[in-house]
């Protein structure tokens, strides 16, 4: 600073996690100690510099983040331009805030030696320089400060972070950066830097800038970088009697004349001003001689206190109690606030009633005296600048260093990621950004707790819109989901909508259905592979195990693994061997019988064999129908049962038995192998369904997955979940470890390793994701929970993002709940849930009390979700909220009703037209308001709605549907109502 002075300014990020009040008393307590410490002595002060600015600028800051993401999926060749608009507008409700802690050192601690030996080598090295009338001086004796502001810039960073407050220091550049934008935001372009020595450009150090020499030619400022005042203050500023002009704004100053009589917490000042939602800044000044308030004030009332007014009673007392808490320990420090508000040059009006308000909740919090500007507003407002000023025109207060800190803005709520493509916010306004597969992640496993009714399906939609945004994609990302309903087919429509019609085939969502002509084959091997790889094995002799274990028991009965293992080696041997493998026969696939004719495939010996088959397919370049002819090749389930009978098996096992049934395993197995081909259609022959290059796979299990919790139909349940996860995980597995298991036979022409190394290359470098919903369907199936904690484990060699999602906190196993780095909880819960969602994820006191208060049920200001990260910077902990726009909502929401009126008005009118005019005429994103409505009129109890479609609702919702498409019919011929009061007399 001009005087010498060294100032660093360092941003405040936040702090990690929500505080309670005994935690915070016990932060504050370390604090004061630390920041006593530091200003005891006169050398170092600080003060901290809070700002709340209008909405506007966030939409910026949310063009920028989403401007990449709008480039990423554009290189994909989607357009998600409406979605990314319309979030850009829900989430335009927030608002930018920056808080920065400014720490000074000054001569003001050294000894009179000290500062005259520091002069003298000022005054020497001054000696000789140029004069420079309108450039920035040269020299400084703040140079040998430098060891001791560097030791207590560091030192201060170091304590905050061990109290979890994310700090930043800034660079000299960004803190002018940071000042010009209080001062003129509309003159600053977003790249626009000073000129200052050692700043660094793309290119290197910055050179002075060269102007035009002026008349004297003593004067060498043109060749030095111009002053900063100047570079700070492009315009001219006008000051009036309480306000200045600079620029296309008006700011008005205020100070705080009495300090809070009850110093309140800076959260409480933030809120009061959140609601009222004007800009605002407040600059406090914190230096270490408190007394020095009184200075010559004391002693003449010292002097006057029997003779004079009661006012000098009252300042002796005051200086003398102070004298006492200083001396009992309590560091004191010298505090002076300025406060400013601001407004449109064009609106004088609208200045004068923010600022009005801005006194108001400014003597709210704690019964503050606030004094407007009279005299010189400019300098006012430079002291509301970071840095900007030495000293402040507050007037000064003796105040406890503890209530000064208290009043800081440090612990407004922070995140690890500067942007991300899967913004959230905080309830009061601010933005929370996150950033799905992240590398300040080490892992990606995500718990999602959330009872019906509560935003599960929406939040989980948007986690997985989040993942295919993220702006460092240049290719659509893999993403595999196990749902049980249609839930998820909304984000699938949505994709398609986003892509060209010929690229729809990367988006898939299926129902599953238990019948042959949906059949899967879970013996299907990689292209090529005659045996599957140690991974697919160690999958198939679990999901055989599974289908043979009997449906009152949790484990598999002894000997029943290794009997699978056995039968699975001897299939694939089998099939691969020559004279038992199966032969090629035209007609069976007309597709595969016209490739070959295209190929003029025509072989020299009379019996052809489906691998020879493949392989001459796979040579010639035709990897999509070599893959379907290998579905011939390899066994199927009912060849598991044949062999149940093979010799090689009955020698092996013959002489084991079943305790259970008094029957030999081959004959145990035969049976329980042929009862599950007869209970699951599914699984009983050659592949029908085929993910083809899908990378966005939708399984629904709805038809499926019913049965009940228990016996037989949780046991259905746990096949189709773990049919579903093998599916849509299989190419996930695959490492380039497992290259070195790909057999080579030597007739075979085409070179299986190298295609699966470029195959795996294309996995790797893309996220890869699996989401299983509805997961507590599944709790307690041992053999699927195994799979799950294997995936998870697996999950951070293999760069998988794992995403469990179910009802209750009990519903995880140890494994998931340690190996998390991510958990969410949505929506609300009873007092027992809540207990047991406390006790599950130990949850601090602040989360438990969000939990228990402040958990809402999903409303147009969005759902709210407990969020816990684990991040290698610490864990990040908050009640936040994932708010979405109308568009989306209609596109992902499961209420039964809405999915209802969606789907058939769609089957009627075209998706895309159905979409747009749901969210027309009901921009809240759902219908619930106009259905209870409906119900009530008609005498139907709405007291136990659940959002499920009963048959009493289903002519009530036709009703609407019909309403809907004659109400599209009249806006195509020019009439369109544009409200639900419009519909409601239809």
């Amino acid at each position: 600073m001009i005087d010498g002075t060294l100032v660093t300014a360092v941003k405040i990020r936040g702090m990690r996690h929500a505080a309670r009040a005994g935690e915070m008393a016990v932060l504050l307590d370390f604090l004061t100690g630390k920041f006593g410490s530091y200003t005891k002595d006169g050398a170092h002060y600080f003060s901290t510099w809070f700002e709340r600015d209008e909405s506007d600028t966030v939409r910026d800051e949310l063009e920028r983040t989403y401007g990449k993401c709008r480039a990423s999926t554009a290189a994909m060749g989607a357009d998600f331009s409406d979605i990314i608009d319309e979030q850009i507008d829900v989430l335009s409700m927030c608002s930018r805030e920056t808080a920065v802690l400014l720490l000074y050192t000054t001569a003001n601690g050294l000894s009179k030696d000290e500062r005259s030996l520091l002069a003298k080598r000022h005054d020497a090295a001054s000696e000789g320089t140029p004069y420079l009338g309108d450039a920035q001086p040269l020299t400084s004796f703040s140079i040998n400060l430098l060891p001791s502001h560097s030791s207590f810039v560091a030192q201060t960073v170091s304590d905050l972070g061990v109290k979890d407050i994310e700090t930043q220091p800034l660079s000299s550049v960004e803190l002018l950066k940071l000042i010009r934008s209080g001062v003129t935001p509309e003159y600053t372009a977003d790249e626009w830097e000073p000129r200052v020595p050692g700043s660094i450009t793309n290119t290197g150090v910055r050179p002075p800038p060269l102007r035009v020499p002026e008349e004297q030619n003593w004067d060498y400022s043109q060749v030095f970088w111009p002053q900063i005042a100047k570079q700070l203050f492009p315009v001219e500023a006008v000051a009036n009697h309480s306000t200045c002009e600079i620029g296309g704004r008006i700011y008005a100053p205020v100070s705080i004349a009495l300090q809070p009589e009850s110093p309140e917490f800076f959260q409480a000042l933030f809120a009061r001003l959140n609601r009222s939602n004007i800009p605002w800044r407040v600059h406090q000044l914190a230096r270490g001689d408190a007394l020095a308030v009184f200075g010559l004030k004391s002693v003449i009332a010292q002097m006057l206190r029997w003779s004079g007014p009661r006012e000098n009673v009252r300042i002796v007392e005051a200086k003398k109690a102070l004298t006492m808490a200083r001396e009992d320990g309590i560091p004191l420090v010298q505090l002076q606030t300025v406060f400013c508000t601001w407004g449109p040059a064009s609106d004088p009006l609208i200045v004068e009633e923010r600022r009005a308000t801005l006194v108001r909740c400014i003597q709210a919090w704690g019964n503050a005296e606030v004094e407007l500007v009279e005299g010189d507003s400019l300098e006012s407002f430079c002291c509301t600048l970071p840095g900007n000023n030495i000293g402040s025109v507050g007037s000064p207060a003796a105040a406890p260093l503890y209530d000064v800190l208290r009043m800081a803005p440090l612990t407004r709520p922070t995140t690890a990621w500067e942007d991300g493509s899967q913004p959230l916010r905080t309830k009061d306004g601010k933005l929370i950004h996150f950033e799905p597969y992240s590398t300040k992640q080490q892992s990606w496993v995500h718990l999602v707790t959330g009872s019906m009714g509560g935003g599960k399906s929406v939040y989980l939609n948007s986690c997985n819109l989040s993942l295919i945004l993220k702006s460092d994609l240049r290719e659509l990302p893999f993403i595999g989901i196990i749902d049980v309903g249609p839930n998820s087919k909304g984000l699938i429509d949505l994709i398609h909508s986003a892509f060209p019609q010929s690229m729809h085939h990367l988006a898939l969502y299926k129902r599953l259905t238990n019948t042959a002509d949906s059949s899967i084959n879970v013996l299907d091997t990689p292209l090529g592979l005659r045996v599957p790889l140690s991974m697919q094995r160690n999958q198939l002799i679990a999901f055989i195990t599974l289908l043979v274990t009997p449906d009152s028991q949790e484990d598999a009965l002894e000997g029943t693994s290794g009997f699978v293992s056995a039968l699975i080696d001897q299939a694939y041997r089998q099939k691969s061997t020559f004279g038992t493998e199966n032969k090629y026969e035209r007609g069976i696939n007309r597709v595969i019988d016209s490739a070959l004719d295209d190929l003029n495939f025509s072989p020299d010996h009379a019996k052809v064999m489906w691998w020879e088959v493949v392989d001459h397919l796979a040579q010639a370049g035709e990897t999509h129908s070599a893959t379907i002819a290998q579905r011939y090749a390899v066994p199927t389930l009912g060849d598991l049962v044949m062999l149940c009978n093979d010799e090689n098996i009955l020698e092996m096992y013959g002489g084991n038995t079943v305790a259970d049934t008094n029957e030999t395993l081959p004959r145990y197995m035969y049976r329980r192998l042929t009862d599950a081909m007869n209970q699951y259609p599914i699984l009983s022959g050659m592949t029908q369904f085929d993910l083809g290059e899908a990378r966005i796979v939708s399984f629904d299990l709805d038809e499926v997955a019913k049965g009940g919790s228990s016996g037989a139909g949780k046991r259905r349940t746990g096949v189709m979940y773990l049919l579903s996860f093998q599916v849509l995980t299989a190419r996930y597995f695959l490492t380039e470890e497992h290259l070195l298991e790909i057999q080579t036979k030597d007739n075979q022409t085409f070179d299986y390793r190298t295609y699966h190394r470029e195959q795996i290359k294309a996995i790797r470098r893309l996220p890869k994701r699996i989401v299983v919903d509805e997961k507590h369907r599944v709790k307690g199936i041992t053999m699927v929970e195994n799979q799950f904690d294997v995936a998870i484990r697996e999950g951070r060699k293999l760069k998988l993002d794992v995403c469990f999602a179910s009802q209750l906190a009990t519903d995880w196993t140890q494994a998931q709940l340690n190996l998390a780095t991510q958990i969410s909880v949505v929506g609300t819960a009873n007092a027992s849930m809540q207990k047991e969602l406390i006790d599950t994820f130990n949850l601090s006191p602040a989360m438990a009390y969000e939990l228990k208060n402040n958990m809402r049920k999903p409303s147009p200001e969005g759902a709210t979700v407990l969020s816990i990260f684990e991040t290698e910077e610490g864990t990040y902990e908050h009640l936040l909220y994932s708010t979405q726009g109308p568009r989306f909502i209609w596109a992902t929401n499961s209420n039964a009703d809405d999915r209802y009126v969606r789907i058939e008005l769609s089957n009627r009118i075209g998706l895309l037209q159905a979409r747009t005019l749901l969210v027309n005429k009901f921009p809240s994103g759902t219908l619930g308001a106009l259905v209870a409505q409906r119900k009530a009129a008609l005498g139907i109890d709405t007291d136990s709605l659940d959002g499920s479609t009963e048959d009493d609702s289903k002519p009530l919702l036709d009703g609407i549907v019909m309403e809907l498409v004659e109400e599209y019919a009249d806006s195509r011929s020019g009439f369109m109502p544009s409200s639900d009061s419009d519909l409601d007399v239809l």
